[in-house]
């Protein structure tokens, strides 16, 4: 949200210790310019790979040993994603979770069926479920493009729900966001309308 250039931005950010990871088809300027951690994903794919990470995120979650989902900020600001915090009037099976573990579906969401369709392998799938989940302060940040697809809504719908799986929103150094910058990495010309 600051003036100037974003990639100036970004590297003041690596400079300071953030670590980069990109996921996208194909290997960018900004993966080469930040170092990142490239992840390549099929086009169009990306809400499978979300959801194979969040299925992750339940699988291996233990509050106690490894507190990877936040539940203190599902259950305090998010309603459906469990049964118990279902809407009045809606069917509790409607629920994200049980639809994230497969309960009356049958196909659990696991990351071996997100790599079919995503091409992440499995193990990476968990690797970042397991970094996402077990960061204190992330930034998630997408671009248009995996929205801009049929039932695009999906990815919208899924990348929110990791941030708030996670508890990446609301917080210092946290976001779960769009990252789109149009015209000039300042903005200067969308200040003017």
């Amino acid at each position: 949200s600051t003036m100037g250039s974003v990639t100036y931005n970004y590297l003041q950010a690596k400079k300071a210790g953030a670590r980069f990871i990109s996921i996208d088809p194909f290997y960018t300027d900004s993966c080469n310019i930040f170092g990142a951690d490239w992840v390549p994903v099929r086009p169009g794919t990306d809400h499978a790979l979300a959801l194979g990470i969040m299925h992750t995120l339940l699988d291996e979650d233990d509050p106690e040993t490894n507190p990877l989902v936040k539940w203190d900020f599902l259950n305090k600001y998010c309603i459906g994603f469990d049964a118990e915090h279902m809407p009045e009037g809606v069917d509790k099976k409607e629920n994200f979770k049980d639809y994230l573990l497969g309960t009356y579906d049958k196909q659990p969401k696991t990351a071996e069926w997100a790599s079919e369709i995503c091409g992440v392998q499995p193990e990476k799938i968990r690797e970042l479920a397991r970094e996402i989940g077990g960061t204190e302060r992330v930034a998630l940040l997408t671009g248009w493009a995996p929205a801009r697809i049929n039932n695009g809504e999906g990815w919208v719908q899924a990348f929110s729900t990791l941030g708030m799986m996670t508890g990446q929103m609301g917080g210092s150094g946290k976001m779960t966001g769009v990252s789109c910058w149009e015209y000039a990495g300042n903005m200067g010309p969308m200040l003017l309308t």
